[in-house]
């Protein structure tokens, strides 16, 4: 027990030297950079098999923070890291800072309903259309898919209500 608290007061000694060094904001985006090379490379970091287990790779030029900090810039507060395409590497090209709702439809599990020339996930097409997610998840379990996308809602009537009362 001695042991492993000598070893989390040395890394939280580190860890504030490493932010007193870098400063606040930079400091921010060089964990963004180290949990980004844990996520790929460390095989027992919790998510590796979720990033380098599934064959995702940081490019040789991360290999440095000062590169990673030129192509990335300071990473903005409340913002993460995130990969445009999902399936992609790290990258410059595929990177960005993303807000948590942003990356949230940035995920394998994410739906996405094409009609036309336009691509939304279920949330995005809910709202275009002025009714809530679960409705919209209730209407592409019963109707066509335009049909479950065209049809703008009856005011005053929810699809939901009407299904509960059958119950």
């Amino acid at each position: 027990a001695d042991q492993e608290g000598v070893e989390m007061t040395t890394r939280r000694s580190r860890t504030a030297e490493q932010k007193e060094y870098y400063g606040d904001k930079v400091f921010r985006t060089y964990r963004s950079w180290t949990d980004m090379r844990s996520r790929c490379n460390n095989r027992n970091h919790d998510y590796y098999k979720y990033y380098g287990g599934r064959g995702i790779t940081v490019c040789p030029r991360w290999d440095s923070f000062k590169n990673f900090l030129v192509d990335m810039g300071i990473r903005p507060e409340s913002l993460t890291l995130e990969r445009i395409d999902n399936n992609g590497n790290y990258e410059p090209r595929n990177c960005k800072w993303a807000t948590r709702a942003e990356q949230s439809l940035n995920k394998r599990n994410v739906r996405i309903l094409s009609l036309g020339n336009d691509r939304l996930h279920i949330r995005g097409w809910a709202k275009r259309l002025g009714i809530d997610p679960a409705a919209l998840r209730y209407r592409l379990k019963q109707w066509p898919l335009e049909q479950a996308l065209s049809l703008q809602p009856i005011p005053g009537v929810s699809l939901l209500r009407r299904k509960q009362n059958k119950l």
